[in-house]
């Protein structure tokens, strides 16, 4: 492949051009925070719809159901999101009040999750609400199996979606749309599980609220809200409506099928929709990039030691992009602290706690910020000026 490389644009057919290589000596960063071989790893950029999408090949096959194990180090292992006020919470939690808050004026009493992972949401939901039955289904069972049969012990595997008889009041489905290479397969296969009142629920990036997901390479489509409008009103929906809407602390942009009395039940509160945050600017997006800034990163940095704050995909992307062999690295979420951070050079470094950057030893150390742009900026208002001085924002 090369810089003329074109594909077809899924939303209006419109042939575009790559506008980024994702791939450095065969490696890209993917959302399970892996360096993971790839044949290839390319954005492209359809001028037509202003819409992003990528096209990977990696070179495992079956890379989801045998390499796939985001957040797998732990059952309660956590990414933190951040509520409208600012205050922290597990991501799992918000997406368990999220749902029940969401649909609470529906009748639900049957639940399935798709592409649950190890099913933290789907505990703590079954935890929230009585007499739910709950199913979940997701590619990388195999490797959940023993997590399932020990933490949720009563819900029902779905081992395939195809011939499945039951129809569920709920269907959702957390962060999915972007994995799949067909999304109007997934879209039907997930709306024929529904019953005649029932809703599909979904999300996946917003990239108006999230610019940085353009570098994940196992993630397909990087979707406006534009775009996702665009792509539901060419997309056969049985007899079932569609609704979009956005929530902040998941930078997400979510959807929901199902009858129009029913999607008018959802409780989806206005300040949620933040839809109008103007176009994605190509050049900005593409300025986000840390390796075309490598040069002027590198200058900054030459010949200094360095941490990383940040040990998730950030801080993968950072190691890869900028080559670095020896860093340090901390991290605010004590899920991941003590957990070990790979470098590209094969390097295991034990990810430690913010309080690191007050040692001695690391007084001199110049520190790479390692996350989005918002929570960068959040972290800068609360860091004393001895440490916010030797910070770098590299997103």
């Amino acid at each position: 492949m090369n810089s003329e490389t074109k594909d077809v644009c899924e939303i209006c057919t419109n042939l575009c051009s790559s506008v980024l290589q994702k791939t450095i000596d065969n490696q890209s960063v993917t959302s399970d925070s892996f360096y993971t071989s790839t044949k290839n790893s390319y954005l492209f950029h359809c001028s037509a719809c202003n819409y992003f999408f990528t096209k990977t090949q990696f070179e495992m096959e079956d890379f989801y159901s045998d390499k796939y194990s985001l957040l797998h180090e732990g059952f309660f292992q956590d990414q933190i999101v951040f509520l409208p006020d600012g205050a922290p919470i597990e991501r799992n939690r918000y997406q368990a009040d999220y749902i029940k808050n969401l649909t609470c004026n529906l009748d639900i009493r049957s639940i399935c999750d798709i592409g649950c992972g190890k099913g933290l949401t789907i505990k703590l939901l079954s935890e929230d609400l009585n007499n739910l039955d709950t199913f979940v289904y997701d590619l990388g069972q195999d490797s959940y199996k023993l997590v399932w049969e020990k933490y949720i012990p009563t819900t029902r595997v779905l081992p395939s979606l195809n011939g499945v008889k039951k129809r569920f009041d709920l269907v959702y489905s957390f962060f999915v749309a972007e994995h799949v290479e067909n999304l109007d397969s997934y879209i039907n296969t997930c709306i024929n599980l529904i019953n005649e009142d029932g809703a599909f629920i979904a999300c996946l990036p917003d990239i108006a609220q999230n610019h940085g997901d353009i570098f994940v390479s196992d993630h397909l489509r990087h979707m406006s809200h534009a775009n996702l409008q665009s792509y539901l009103n060419n997309t056969s929906l049985a007899e079932f409506d569609f609704k979009i809407w956005t929530d902040q602390s998941l930078r997400a942009l979510f959807f929901a099928v199902g009858k129009r009395e029913t999607l008018r039940s959802l409780n989806v509160e206005s300040k949620d929709n933040i839809s109008n945050l103007g176009e994605v600017c190509r050049d900005k997006i593409l300025s986000l990039w840390p390796k075309n800034n490598k040069t002027q990163i590198l200058n900054s940095i030459a010949n200094k030691d360095l941490i990383l704050w940040g040990s998730q995909f950030y801080g993968k992307l950072a190691a890869l992009t900028l080559s670095l062999k020896d860093v340090l690295v901390v991290d605010g979420n004590p899920h991941f602290q003590g957990t070990i951070f790979s470098l590209p050079n094969g390097k295991k470094v034990i990810v430690q706690g913010p309080e690191t950057l007050y040692q001695n030893n690391c007084k001199n150390h110049v520190i790479l910020l390692c996350m989005n742009d918002t929570a960068a900026r959040a972290l800068q208002q609360k860091l004393p000026e001895e440490i916010k001085a030797k910070a770098i924002t590299l997103f």
